[in-house]
């Protein structure tokens, strides 16, 4: 899959991974959309990766996974 074909689904609370990143689930890198809420400091929603032990951090989407075609839905 192409990011372009995974972002509706990320939008709708799924999870992404690539297969060059390789490692799957359950502690593998993944990334979703977080929602913020009323509470959060950030007021639109973002990517967020989780890496191989789980630790959630933002993501910035590069050109190398922009133009990807080893996307997965997990």
């Amino acid at each position: 899959m192409t990011f372009e074909e995974v972002l509706p689904q990320l939008r709708t609370g799924a999870r992404a991974t690539r297969g060059a990143w390789g490692v799957w689930e359950p502690f593998g890198r993944w990334i979703a959309i977080m929602q913020p809420t009323e509470s959060d400091s950030m007021q639109q929603p973002f990517l967020y990766k989780a890496d191989g032990e789980g630790k959630l951090t933002p993501w910035a989407l590069t050109n190398e996974s922009l133009f990807a075609d080893d996307w997965a839905i997990i």
